[in-house]
């Protein structure tokens, strides 16, 4: 698959990704099948999208004044294990953009187009003239076929020529102020097409520590031992390996309440941070839940516990200041983690949250209790989001995902989210489940 060379249908089913757009004018323009940025997907199955989408475009005659597309795959995956190395992936997008342009050129649209080709930023280091400078390439029967300009030109320039190419306005003062890149074109066209060059590099060369070919995907269990659950107040560091360092919730001198089992421990903190600062929002929450086997990798950052009268809000989705469970009195308790506390909606809500890891299973166990002790009642939601710490996982809602819907009221059909790498949600919960007696009322597999 990797090496572009499989026949039959494509290795990632079409409507796996749904992309979207934030912006309400560009959605309903976009080709939702095709991958966003995920260098687990090679340029090679962004080709093949490209390929089915143009083929309909000429078969109908319709094909856009505009398109603007990605190839991410020459960002690489640097030296990590089950990966191609990176010559491989950069060899992977040279091949798809060959292809494209390929594909392009013996077309009827090919005299008048015009495909302009460049990096979202400079990342390989300075070069003898300067460290911000990237490639750039104008494809076109219309452009000086081999020639090289070293004239100073910024993205802004290419945008402004692709606007003066369309008889667009420009949009502000950046691209009216940017000069068209005239000089790069001829009034003597050459129609002659581009026959795609094949790959010298094998697009499946693997980095060192990678699984055979057509292995399953890599899976670190937890080494499960039947040491009974336990818990301990302790200002012992934890034995973590943290997915970046300065997201470990743990400083030296810091009393927090650890509880485990024989494969999984959790560490529910009382410092108060911010994200991708020690700690979590609220004193009390569980932070650092790490499988205990050599790795130790965590996988769990931190978690956010609210109350809120609203059941979301998509606007603020996270970091609900004023509306967290604020525990601050934590202890061990038999082989559990006590904290308790107020809300912050309405201190008259007690808030008591048992943290335990199950018997002889890598799984931690949370269970809330709330107790109203004013005299009027309250109507609200408890709401319950964790920041993993592996941006190579992924969440699926059963019945519903395939594509991150965001959240949904309904549709799910099993009492757990899936932890697995068959989706393209960029980082989204670990694996979760709920008692089916408590369903809850909506789920988000976002990040």
């Amino acid at each position: 698959m990797i090496a572009g060379e499989a026949t039959g249908p494509l290795h990632a089913p079409p409507h796996t990704f749904q992309a979207k757009a934030d912006v309400p004018g560009l959605d309903p323009l976009l080709i939702r099948d095709y991958p966003n940025f995920n260098t687990a997907i090679p340029d090679q199955y962004r080709y093949q999208i490209f390929k089915q989408q143009f083929t309909k475009w000429q078969e109908n005659d319709n094909l856009p004044n505009l398109t603007i597309m990605t190839l991410g795959d020459d960002h690489t995956s640097g030296s990590s294990a089950n990966d191609p190395t990176p010559r491989a992936q950069v060899a992977d997008n040279d091949l798809a953009l060959g292809k494209i342009v390929d594909d392009i050129s013996h077309s009827k649209y090919w005299k008048d187009s015009a495909i302009f080709v460049t990096e979202d930023d400079s990342q390989a280091g300075t070069d003898h003239v300067d460290g911000h400078r990237t490639t750039g390439y104008v494809i076109s029967p219309w452009t000086k076929t081999g020639g090289v300009d070293s004239q100073y030109y910024t993205q802004v320039n290419m945008v402004r020529t692709i606007e003066q190419i369309l008889g667009l306005p420009p949009m502000n003062q950046m691209d009216l102020a940017a000069a068209p890149m005239t000089s790069l074109f001829s009034t003597r066209p050459n129609f002659a097409p581009y026959d795609v060059i094949a790959n010298k590099i094998p697009l499946d060369e693997m980095n060192p520590g990678s699984l055979p070919s057509g292995s399953p995907p890599p899976v670190a269990p937890a080494l499960c031992s039947s040491a009974a659950p336990s818990a301990a107040m302790t200002s012992t560091a934890p034995a973590v390996n943290a997915y970046r360092s300065d997201e470990t919730d743990y400083q030296a001198g810091d009393t927090y309440g650890a509880a485990h089992n024989g494969c999984v421990e959790v560490d529910v903190t009382k410092r108060v941070g911010e994200n991708n600062k020690p700690g979590t929002f609220q004193p009390g929450w569980p932070a650092n839940v790490t499988l205990r086997d050599g790795a130790r990798e965590e996988t769990l950052d931190w978690s956010e516990l609210i109350l809120s009268t609203k059941m979301n809000d998509p606007a603020v989705p996270w970091h609900r200041s004023g509306e967290w469970l604020t525990l601050p009195d934590v202890t061990a308790s038999g082989s559990s983690v006590v904290s308790s506390g107020t809300a912050q909606v309405n201190p008259d809500i007690k808030a008591t949250l048992t943290t335990s890891p199950v018997p002889g299973q890598p799984v931690i166990k949370e269970t809330l209790q709330l107790h109203n002790a004013g005299s009027s009642d309250f109507n609200g939601y408890f709401q319950y989001l964790l920041d993993p710490d592996s941006v190579g996982d992924t969440a699926i809602l059963p019945g519903v995902s395939g594509t991150n819907k965001g959240f949904v009221t309904s549709g799910w059909t099993k009492n757990y989210v899936y932890d697995g790498l068959t989706t393209s949600i960029y980082s989204p919960a670990q694996g979760i489940a709920w008692d089916p007696d408590n369903k809850p009322t909506g789920i988000m597999s976002g990040g």
